[in-house]
């Protein structure tokens, strides 16, 4: 008797597993056919979740959705928009997201949901879910990408030009640089360079580096970063996916 009521326990847990894994979202994708470059967490005013998915390009209509949950238990799905083709792989397209705002949450856990001729893949962190939120130096998520300009922590003023970078820790040997152009009397100067040094340790095996430069009276920035693991000799680039940054004047980036 006591084993057929154990029995019938097991199978109620099971059951009840199998649904919370669906309603997660735990499909895992095939061959990285989508995945999060990065997503970032909004203000606390509205707060929102931000980012950026890379998806295979296997014909069209397609659909990208972000799977997600301010509270851990209301689960919502938000579209995502087609942005361009990869610069640095036709074969794949980059679509952004931008959760709605909300004034009663600090974190949004979610999923990608990639949908396209009658087959649908999931970007689900391995299981896991992405997660980013205002605290705790959870503000990022880093996924495909390597290293990010720290939008919002970016800001150009009168004559300072200075923020955050947002980068995987490769190993201790590394070099971190920001380079810039000005917009001044209607025409760009050359690019220069800043180095950005270490700030914060952050979650995700991630790091934050801060810059700071002076500058002209210049009414516009545009910048890329350049992160450079100097044990392999290897460099990773963020270039707004080959579009560089721009920031105006007295404002922060976005």
């Amino acid at each position: 008797m006591k084993s057929k009521r154990l029995i019938s326990l097991l199978i109620v847990v099971a059951m009840i597993f199998c649904m919370t894994f669906t309603l997660v979202s735990t499909v895992s994708a095939t061959d990285y056919d989508v995945e999060l470059f990065y997503a970032s967490a909004g203000g606390t005013d509205p707060f929102y979740c931000k980012g950026y998915v890379r998806v295979r390009d296997m014909g069209n209509p397609k659909t990208v959705t972000v799977h997600y949950t301010y509270d851990g238990s209301n689960w919502y799905d938000q579209s995502a928009s087609y942005v361009e083709e990869d610069p640095n792989d036709s074969n794949f397209d980059v679509w952004y997201f931008k959760t709605p705002d909300t004034t009663i949450a600090t974190s949004c856990t979610f999923a990608i949901k990639y949908e396209v001729n009658g087959n649908t893949y999931w970007d689900n962190n391995g299981g896991n879910n992405h997660c980013v939120a205002t605290y705790n130096n959870y503000n990022y998520q880093l996924e495909r990408c390597v290293v990010i300009s720290g939008l919002r922590g970016t800001y150009f003023g009168g004559t300072t030009f200075w923020g955050d970078v947002i980068l995987e820790d490769l190993g201790y040997n590394k070099e971190v640089k920001v380079y810039y152009s000005l917009y001044v009397n209607n025409s760009w100067t050359a690019f220069t360079s800043v180095s950005a040094s270490y700030n914060a340790d952050m979650q995700y095996n991630q790091e934050k580096w801060t810059f700071t430069t002076s500058t002209t009276s210049a009414t516009q920035v545009k910048y890329y970063v350049v992160y450079k693991d100097l044990s392999t000799n290897i460099t990773y680039t963020d270039d707004n996916f080959d579009r560089d940054y721009y920031i105006n004047r007295y404002s922060y980036g976005e």
